[in-house]
């Protein structure tokens, strides 16, 4: 039995690299409703996104799927149209509530000058120069309860390590710690990466008796880094080491410390080191079926073959959340892939142990292959070769036109395949409502599964959202024959924004009620950022529709916004307060732009019910000359000569 208690590692180390134009009839090319089929096909290389004759002036708005970013871009559309309320005020436009920089900054003197405390050196040129770093690990208790948040966190949909063969080799580290093997680089890198991100997961805060690591891995909770950070940079000097021999051990290391950045808000980094592993993976043909170099794995057993397959298919998951969450290209395509998905029933003996369920991660894979397929082609941020209709996109488009119908249609049928795809999913993993509107079948595997599909959702009507919010705008400020000339001209488009609409308040509820039951069953990720993601994503929505409750058109009364979509918006805001003020990184800035979007949008409802308009004023001929008579209580009052 291991000793119970910490220990440290002394490895030799370099010091100084510790830094470690035309329609198309969607109707007549329908898209087919089984999930296979979304399979990305071998870019045509006879086209091309910068030929000249396809070149457009760039617009204002540049769809992205990144939450923040569309946040952003409606903020600074919000206060565009409180300007042409009154475009000669002296408030008109304030660009301290309208965007999200520093208008304040003096440019006339752009000299600066920042001392930094820092030494600067080179790579040593001679091995003698490596010196012995001491790397504090916790106690093995800890150790193995680290190893459980991590599996109940997110090893269900992905694949990090063996179950039963990583507790083994690390019951040999602690009985062990001077072998060669506790001292692998390689290795340590890992495991450093599994206790960061057991740490981050650690939603009890629960730490070692004994944990050397326990003060400063508690620095989090100054609201400045994420738990488990030590381990996460200690992971990343080590990374350096090992980049030059890439293996499956490295694959892994890079897929969780590409969550582990997510956890500090470095989308960017995440997406970096998601296509390093995928590369990695590249390059040991992982992506490759056993049939395709059948004398290559003939001596790997079957718990080797069943974990490099799923590691492969992890790091392809991590390559389809990185690059739809950022709004950047994918890194493989499907048809070069020839590997088998998961499949448990491989498996006999002990290897079980090893592995979840493959059903619960191959759900996962395919909502998430959707959701990648579905945001980059109405995005088009991987391109217009490459997807099925990319060039019906809001990749240049004007956040203040409205939705061709083509676009429309396109973001129909995307929804009809998410909603084949959530009703296609095994009875195990099928969240149901009882009879009191109670949901059955939850857990957390589940309520991570349908966080994605609801939150793809809201990624993916949201610019119909925008759309109606234009309609709502153009209703306070157009004169009734405008109104109704308008309104006969998007009367086809009517009812299937009023659908999209109402799926959006759906998807966002639900996702309110998923959150709410998981911090109930204290199985809420405090400082995950995809939990905070999901709750940012519908509060923005929620807002979005609140905003456009009451109106003066007499067809906005077909949008409503109950008692249980305000509770919804409350909850969703209410959870990342509260993951703001435990540190979440993340969230402090979901936090943040959902105050900026809410004064804006409260602004623009002011400036509305300020705004006079010409439906406002009575006019008739009274000797020849009009006379204004007030209609409405927002009707000015003119002086009598």
């Amino acid at each position: 039995m291991p000793e119970l208690c910490a220990f440290q590692l002394s490895v030799h180390f370099s010091a100084a690299t510790k830094e470690p134009e035309f329609a198309v009839d969607l109707s007549a090319t329908p898209l087919p409703a089984k999930l296979g089929s979304y399979r990305r096909c071998e870019k045509d290389f006879t086209s091309s996104r910068s030929s000249q004759d396809n070149q457009v002036a760039r617009p204002n708005y540049r769809g992205s799927p990144l939450c923040r970013t569309f946040v952003e871009q409606f903020i600074s559309w919000c206060a565009l149209q409180r300007l042409q309320l009154n475009p000669f005020g002296n408030n008109a436009f304030d660009p301290s509530w309208a965007t999200l920089g520093h208008p304040d900054l003096d440019l006339s003197n752009p000299g600066l000058e920042i001392s930094v405390d820092t030494v600067l050196s080179r790579p040593p040129m001679r091995p003698e120069h490596a010196k012995p770093v001491k790397i504090r690990l916790p106690p093995y208790n800890h150790s193995i309860y680290l190893i459980q948040c991590v599996e109940s966190a997110i090893c269900h949909e992905q694949h990090f390590f063996r179950r039963h063969h990583l507790r083994s080799k690390v019951a040999q580290m602690y009985q062990n710690p001077e072998s060669p093997q506790s001292k692998d680089q390689g290795w340590l890198c890992h495991w450093l990466a599994i206790l960061a991100l057991g740490e981050l997961y650690n939603s009890s805060g629960q730490a070692g008796p004994s944990d050397p690591l326990e003060s400063r891995n508690s620095g989090f909770q100054n609201g400045t880094e994420p738990p488990g950070i030590d381990y996460y940079q200690q992971a990343v000097a080590f990374l350096q080491q090992v980049a030059e021999s890439p293996d499956v051990q490295y694959i892994s290391t890079l897929s969780m410390l590409s969550i582990y950045a997510f956890s500090m808000d470095r989308v960017n980094t995440a997406y970096m080191y998601s296509g390093l592993g995928l590369r990695a993976a590249l390059s040991l043909n992982l992506h490759r079926s056993s049939l395709d170099f059948p004398s290559e794995r003939t001596n790997l057993s079957a718990a080797e073959l069943e974990h490099r397959r799923r590691l492969f298919w992890t790091v392809y998951y991590q390559d389809l959340l990185t690059t739809s969450t950022a709004g950047r290209p994918w890194g493989i395509l499907d048809d070069e892939i020839t590997l088998e998905y998961a499949d448990s029933s491989r498996l006999s003996g002990d290897a079980i142990l090893d592995f979840f369920d493959s059903e619960e991660s191959n759900a996962h894979l395919e909502v998430m292959r959707l959701r990648g397929q579905t945001l980059s082609s109405l995005y088009g941020y991987a391109g217009i070769a490459i997807n099925p209709h990319s060039y019906i996109s809001l990749f240049d488009f004007d956040l203040g036109n409205a939705l061709p119908q083509q676009h429309l249609d396109k973001m129909f049928e995307f929804h009809e395949v998410f909603i084949a795809c959530q009703e296609g999913l095994p009875t195990k993993l099928k969240l149901v409502r009882a009879a009191d509107g109670t949901m059955l079948n939850l857990s957390r595997v589940n309520a991570s599964l349908y966080l994605i599909y609801h939150q793809a959702i809201l990624t993916l009507l949201r610019p119909a959202l925008v759309n109606i919010h234009n309609e709502w705008y153009a209703s306070q400020t157009k004169s009734s024959s405008q109104m109704i000339h308008a309104q006969l001209q998007a009367w086809e488009s009517r009812s299937m924004l009023s659908i999209f609409h109402n799926a959006c308040l759906e998807s966002a509820r639900e996702i309110s009620t998923i959150l709410q039951w998981l911090q109930y069953q204290g199985a809420l990720l405090m400082y995950s950022y995809f939990d905070a993601s999901y709750a940012f994503t519908a509060a923005v929505v929620l807002y979005i529709a609140r905003n456009m409750q009451s109106s003066t058109n007499p067809e906005m009364h077909q949008l409503p916004f109950s008692a249980e979509h305000q509770s919804a918006l409350d909850t969703t805001v209410r959870i990342i307060s509260q993951q703001s003020l435990a540190g979440n990184v993340p969230a402090r800035e979901f936090e943040r732009q959902l105050r900026l979007l809410e004064n804006n949008l409260q602004a623009l409802r002011t400036g509305l019910d300020n705004h006079i308009g010409l439906d406002d004023l009575e006019l008739d001929y009274v000797d020849g000359d009009l006379t204004p008579f007030s209609t409405s209580t927002h009707a000015a009052t003119f002086p009598t000569a």
